[in-house]
């Protein structure tokens, strides 16, 4: 694997882990040693599922979305979909079993707030999507195409606006592991589909990856996802998965898709690391720095930052398919514009054939992934246009070069979850969540 170019963090003031409790932290710094607060000191308002917990049914809540306008929480679990004032009390519930009986397990996979419905998709019926009023969570319409993964497998989803044929629509993204004995259908890695004004879901789906023969035949390449967002023309996924089929290695990367274009072809993906015991992302964030951090990372006014949090590799790559993540996580940060430049030289190099010849920038495990034969002529600097352009000069581009960061903080006795980051005081604070219903408040302190 190549050197990789190392994204400039190592200038960072030192990280003080201030507080670890659950639900709600204050504002109280410190600077020394970690700071343990008990629950009913500092919690606001909480919310139990209160389905009652069987012999199969669990009673997880896999995802959660905030009303921007009326502060409403919307709360996907198994099951059932809720929506809770913003005092977390219930207001409505209801049921997203298809059937009767204990073996009948809905797990929600997506629930996107959108333009006064709420989209949900779960396990069963084949990824089946439901538009929901977001009053009385009332069905508004269904498809029946299969996007979501079955069971605990990953699903990540994001809605854009983008162009089609001039015309600006929404655009739902899902990306999906892939599952061979799923009931009724098997997911595309990663599959776009339009929204109709209403809410109801065009069909069939409008564009989708397809897995190459190697993949299907081998059924050792699964892919985790993690985390789905937008950044400028591009939509973006996070992801843990082998290097390639038949390879040993376990990886990160990073792939997106321009939001203009008619088809998928534009997919590209990169490695991202973080040192090299950590090697599986478990979540990520996009926002901006603190003026702290921005000084230490010399960054303009535009910048923004990728922060993720990893963990290491409990299983033996070589013996086994699927990558455990295991307590021992790290946080690390890339500054945007170097995952910028690394997509941009996987499309060149895809493009150009420079400097390792173009079939080292294909991504083998999709079906028909190509770069120009013969190889344009280098092009520097490429504009935008080019890597969204109709004219399909490449078809899912892959980069050969990492982008590499450094531990700005390390976890040995958690695994993390998830990650978001605030700005306060001028300084920049990431909120970690851990396996262990815990959060972590982490802030920078200037050298």
């Amino acid at each position: 694997m190549a050197t990789g170019a190392r994204s400039s963090l190592l200038s960072m003031g030192r990280l003080v882990l201030l507080s670890l409790i659950f639900v709600c932290i204050p504002a109280v710094y410190s600077q020394s040693q970690p700071w343990i607060g008990n629950l009913s000191a500092y919690e606001i308002a909480s919310f139990k599922n209160p389905v009652q917990v069987k012999r199969i049914v669990r009673t997880q809540l896999d995802h959660i979305s905030v009303h921007p306008e009326t502060g409403d929480v919307f709360v996907g679990a198994v099951n059932y979909i809720y929506r809770l004032d913003e005092y977390l009390v219930q207001v409505v519930n209801v049921s997203t079993a298809t059937g009767v009986g204990e073996e009948y397990v809905n797990y929600n996979k997506i629930l996107v707030l959108q333009g006064g419905r709420l989209i949900t998709c779960g396990s069963e019926w084949s990824g089946r999507c439901t538009s929901r009023n977001e009053t009385d969570l009332s069905s508004l319409g269904n498809s029946m195409h299969s996007v979501t993964s079955f069971g605990n497998d990953t699903t990540e989803s994001i809605v854009v606006l983008g162009l089609e044929n001039r015309v600006n629509v929404l655009k739902m993204y899902v990306a999906a592991t892939y599952c061979s004995d799923c009931d009724g259908g098997k997911p595309p890695p990663i599959c776009r589909r339009l929204l109709e004004e209403q809410g109801f879901m065009f069909a069939p789906l409008e564009e989708r990856l397809m897995f190459s023969s190697d993949y299907l035949t081998s059924q050792s390449f699964p892919i985790s996802y993690v985390k789905s967002f937008v950044w400028k023309e591009f939509t973006y996924f996070v992801s843990f998965r082998r290097e390639d089929v038949g390879d040993a290695r376990h990886v990160s990367k990073m792939t997106r898709v321009c939001h203009d274009r008619s088809d998928l072809d534009s997919y590209t993906e990169i490695l991202i690391q973080c040192d090299s015991m950590y090697s599986l992302v478990q979540a990520a964030h996009v926002g901006p720095a603190g003026p702290y951090l921005s000084q230490s990372l010399s960054l303009n006014a535009i910048d923004e930052v990728l922060y993720a949090v990893f963990a290491k590799n409990a299983a033996n790559p070589a013996v086994t398919d699927v990558p455990e993540p295991m307590k021992g996580s790290a946080l690390c940060m890339y500054k945007m514009s170097d995952i910028e430049a690394a997509f941009e030289a996987a499309v060149n190099g895809c493009l150009t054939g420079v400097p390792a010849g173009d079939k080292a920038y294909t991504a083998g495990y999709l079906e028909n992934s190509r770069c120009p034969e013969p190889p344009m002529p280098p092009v520097n600097p490429i504009s935008p246009d080019l890597y969204c352009n109709t004219l399909s000069l490449y078809q899912y581009a892959d980069g050969i070069t990492p982008v590499v960061s450094t531990a700005a903080l390390e976890l040995p006795d958690h695994l993390t979850s998830s990650i978001i980051t605030s700005i306060e005081l001028n300084h920049t604070v990431a909120f970690i969540g851990t396996t262990e219903a815990q959060l972590l408040k982490v802030s920078q302190t200037p050298l």
